[in-house]
């Protein structure tokens, strides 16, 4: 399986490593920080988006991270 550049769902801009993204619980779709506002509860983790693949084994197969 080819890795691929994920793009947020509400700007549709690349994440990259440094861009702090939230991802939400219901369906694991990451957005920056800034571009949406999800309830507490809708949070699964927040942080920059390189060290969030990098500590998930999920997360590791399926994203580049640049």
């Amino acid at each position: 399986m080819q890795k691929v550049q994920p793009i947020c769902v509400v700007c549709r801009q690349p994440m990259l490593k440094d861009d702090m993204v939230q991802v939400d619980k219901l369906f694991d779709h990451f957005t920056h920080f800034n571009c949406y506002n999800l309830e507490k509860n809708e949070i699964k983790e927040i942080g920059k988006f390189g060290e969030i693949v990098t500590a998930n084994k999920k997360y590791k197969k399926l994203y580049l991270v640049q």
